[in-house]
């Protein structure tokens, strides 16, 4: 392969990866706005009402909100970025001329960092912190209207 080959499929793979990032947190956006607006609606609907709330239910959509969605979608867009960044490192290296070999494939991480990652990537990105210390803000707010009847 040509090395303006190889440049162009790299850049075409690093387009590909950021644009699977904007994707996905477009999509992230609109499944948070509409987490917070149902848990806002509900509240100012139910404030009224003579409705127990069990106490579990908060810290249970927080904690579900939080680990499965907010972690997984931040694993998949630190994956996509550390996809992204690599080959524009490649194409960077084939257009100054100092890669000689093919284009690598993308270096795995080490066992010890994927496994924290795994766990706390989402506390990384400010972003994701924005979002868990809103939804829990909106859930506090919500528990303590309801305790002050």
């Amino acid at each position: 392969m040509l090395p303006k080959d190889q440049f162009d499929a790299c850049m075409k793979q690093a387009e590909f990866f950021s644009e699977r990032v904007r994707n996905r947190q477009t999509y992230q956006w609109k499944i948070t706005i509409g987490l917070w607006t149902v848990l806002l609606v509900s509240t100012g609907f139910l404030f009224d009402k003579q409705v127990t709330i069990p106490r579990w239910f908060g810290p249970l959509i927080f904690v579900c909100y939080t680990f499965i969605w907010v972690r997984a979608v931040a694993l998949r867009n630190h994956r996509d970025h550390a996809a992204a960044h690599h080959f524009r490192r490649e194409a960077e290296m084939i257009l100054t001329g100092s890669k000689r070999n093919g284009v690598r494939s993308l270096p795995d991480e080490a066992k010890y960092i994927k496994a924290v990652r795994w766990c706390f990537q989402f506390l990384i990105e400010w972003a994701n912190v924005f979002e868990v210390a809103t939804t829990g803000f909106i859930i506090w707010v919500a528990y303590s209207l309801f305790g002050s009847r």
